[in-house]
């Protein structure tokens, strides 16, 4: 119970232990598959989110959301099974934005 409040209530703390290893699976994932649009929204997101004294830029944020947009309008559904989240996030990020 205690990790679970570290993570809620300490993200400052959490991103100096856990930032660099997600970052490193962002970048491993999109090495693996340039295409996929959900890196780009979760890599948004976290730009979106973290405070620029930190490395967070809006206007990047802004660009990744776009790119995830692109990706996702491009994107063939194989089966039924494939992921279908994202749209309405990115939507929903780019209205924020006036778009």
């Amino acid at each position: 119970m205690i990790y679970g409040f570290r993570l809620m209530g300490d993200p400052m703390n959490r991103f100096m232990t856990d930032g660099f290893k997600a970052q490193e699976a962002l970048q491993k994932a999109k090495e693996l598959n340039p295409e996929n649009p959900r890196v780009y929204i979760l890599e948004a997101q976290e730009k979106f989110f973290t405070p620029e004294a930190y490395g967070g830029s809006k206007t990047e944020a802004k660009a990744l959301f776009e790119k995830a947009m692109e990706l996702l309008q491009k994107e063939k559904k194989a089966h039924i099974l494939d992921p279908q989240w994202g749209k309405s996030t990115v939507a929903y990020f780019l209205q924020q934005f006036g778009q």
